[in-house]
């Protein structure tokens, strides 16, 4: 796991220039989809059907943008780690392969959120009950700074024990996918792809693999869940460090995505032997 953890990180750090030629196209849509909803909401304000339409429209789309943008992205760092490929500005339309790289993540989101879906229905209701039973009813829209820290105080349990409950579920749909896992870097640079069952045949996982893609993936959530138990709602406020966290927790998270794609990669490499050119698209 160890081995893992350094040499994925050691991926990131050396190609932070191909991370932006490869990821542009993500904060272009991000960039786009604020400007849009910024438009849209001020026509919305107006009370105009259309106008309101319009923002749910452009929200979605920018979302399933963005997404494909992320897996087109990941296409290109997986054969950057595995063949070597010096990264050159990606074209803003997403291709082939990245929308078959989508359906594979998209089959692992929905296998966890119903489990997760399943799990929280029943935990976190009950959990809710006990520990914010005392304060009763608060519009925290309208709320002072001592009645928002209350709420903190009384709600960080509810937030330790949903990313315990996250982890758990997490570990669970790792370790029983962990053969299939090296489908994602298969996908990336394989110029075809055989049915699920042909792909898993021969990819024996990586001891370590699991553990190394929990703490990769869970990072940004404790440290973020760390910082709302640790500092009081009176700091959290400021503008000075709102601002800050935000810019620091979307590096952190960019950072972990690459982290975890580049550990994907090297477990890869590590279960079979990686063509030594292969540019196909």
């Amino acid at each position: 796991m160890k081995a893992f953890l350094t040499e994925g990180a050691a991926e990131v750090l050396g190609g932070i220039g191909a991370a932006v030629k490869l990821f542009w196209p993500v904060a272009f849509g991000y960039l786009a989809m604020v400007l849009i909803s910024a438009v849209a909401g001020f026509f919305a304000a107006l009370e105009s059907t259309a106008a309101t339409v319009a923002l749910l429209l452009s929200g979605v789309a920018g979302a399933v943008y963005v997404f494909l943008a992320l897996c087109q992205g990941a296409v290109g760092w997986h054969r950057r780690v595995l063949l070597k490929q010096t990264a050159s500005w990606i074209s803003p339309i997403p291709r082939r392969r990245s929308l078959k790289y989508a359906l594979a993540v998209l089959t692992f989101v929905i296998i966890f959120l119903i489990g997760h879906m399943a799990i929280s229905s029943f935990t976190l209701p009950y959990l809710h009950s006990i520990f914010t039973s005392s304060l009763g009813g608060i519009d925290l829209t309208n709320a002072p700074v001592e009645v928002l820290e209350r709420w903190r105080l009384a709600v960080w349990p509810i937030q330790i024990a949903t990313l315990a409950s996250a982890i758990v579920l997490t570990s669970v749909v790792l370790w029983f996918g962990r053969t299939w896992l090296p489908v994602f870097p298969y996908i990336s640079i394989r110029s075809t792809e055989p049915h699920y069952g042909a792909i898993k045949e021969g990819l024996n996982h990586s001891a370590g693999l699991v553990g190394a893609l929990l703490i990769v993936y869970f990072l940004p959530s404790i440290l973020g869940t760390i910082y709302s138990v640790a500092v009081p709602m009176s700091v959290q406020l400021h503008l000075v460090p709102s601002v800050l966290m935000t810019i620091l927790g979307v590096v952190i998270y960019f950072f972990c995505f690459l982290w975890g794609l580049s550990i994907l990669s090297l477990a890869y490499r590590r279960a079979v032997a990686v063509p030594e050119t292969n540019h196909a698209d």
